[in-house]
């Protein structure tokens, strides 16, 4: 019996940690250096929205509109799941954090498997969840017409300092976000959604599943910029995260940077969770990257 009890009084706590733990988040900054950039170039920053899951820091998120204003970024990088399926994202507070970092900076928006959801939702020809395909049409508009950049299978280009980037967002099929799914794709998938840019611009990808790293960088992406794993879940220490949305254990890419394949990769623990997804010892997070050319120096913000 008072095993029982301890057993009870531990998930309590947990329940209760978790519940707090959330309603904060942390800013985590990378500042980074690369040859793909001419070596006086001063570079660029952005910071990265991924996982908000409709989630609010503080009354329309001033919180996280306070916080990315003091950093002052170039742009903003939404790398997807913003929106949570099956629910109204417009009105929402998403879509009033999008509106509010509008006025800012540029923003561009990659889907997650949460927006291919409203995606599908719209190919449907029956009358099925009208009011969703609705909220989502509303939500596309709107920030559309305010200057949010979706980038679905698309690339942009952008000025920053002296040289000219790529930003690619790209969207995988539902089926590689399976669960069990094994890695691995035909090796021009990645291709035969969005073409190869120039050999001599930088390639920001923008995908939301860090699981296919590899094919992203045989695409030829420089960086990429993920989430999905929610950190884990339940992060235990030097274990690192416990289990991804694909259901497997102790996944490879839970958080941080990689360095692998000639590429880089910042996965971000995201910013919000959903359903029954919980979230323990893995505070939500906000991303600040800063990109200078080989010989400059990153500065602090």
């Amino acid at each position: 019996m008072p095993f029982l009890w301890t057993l009870l009084g531990l998930i309590g706590f947990a329940f209760i940690y978790s519940v707090i733990d959330t309603r904060f988040f942390t800013v985590t900054k990378y500042c980074l250096t690369t040859d793909r950039l001419q070596a006086e170039n001063e570079g660029f920053s952005f910071v990265v929205l991924a996982d908000l899951h409709n989630n609010t820091f503080g009354k329309n998120n001033s919180k996280l509109v306070n916080m990315i204003s003091g950093l002052k970024p170039d742009f903003i990088v939404a790398a997807g799941d913003i929106a949570t399926k099956g629910k109204r994202c417009c009105p929402g507070y998403a879509f009033e954090l999008m509106k509010s970092l509008a006025s800012l900076c540029p923003i561009y928006y990659a889907m997650g498997n949460h927006e291919q959801y409203f995606l599908a939702l719209l190919k449907d020809d029956s009358d099925k969840k009208p009011h969703l395909k609705k909220s989502w049409l509303e939500f596309y508009n709107r920030l559309s017409d305010i200057g949010v950049i979706f980038l679905d299978n698309k690339t942009v280009t952008a000025d920053y300092g002296k040289e000219t980037i790529s930003i690619t967002g790209i969207t995988i099929e539902s089926d590689y976000y399976g669960a069990g799914r094994a890695s691995g794709m035909a090796e021009d998938y990645i291709e035969s959604l969005v073409l190869r840019r120039p050999e001599n611009e930088y390639k920001l990808m923008i995908a939301h599943n860090p699981v296919y790293f590899s094919e992203y960088a045989g695409w030829g992406a420089d960086l990429v910029i993920s989430g999905h794993i929610h950190g884990g879940l339940i992060r235990l220490g030097r274990l690192g995260g416990f289990l991804s949305p694909q259901y497997r254990f102790f996944p490879r890419y839970y958080q941080g940077i990689y360095e692998e394949y000639g590429s880089t990769m910042i996965v971000s623990r995201g910013l919000g969770t959903h359903s029954y997804m919980p979230r323990l010892f893995n505070r939500p997070e906000l991303i600040y990257v800063q990109i200078k050319g080989a010989n400059q120096k990153p500065t602090k913000n």
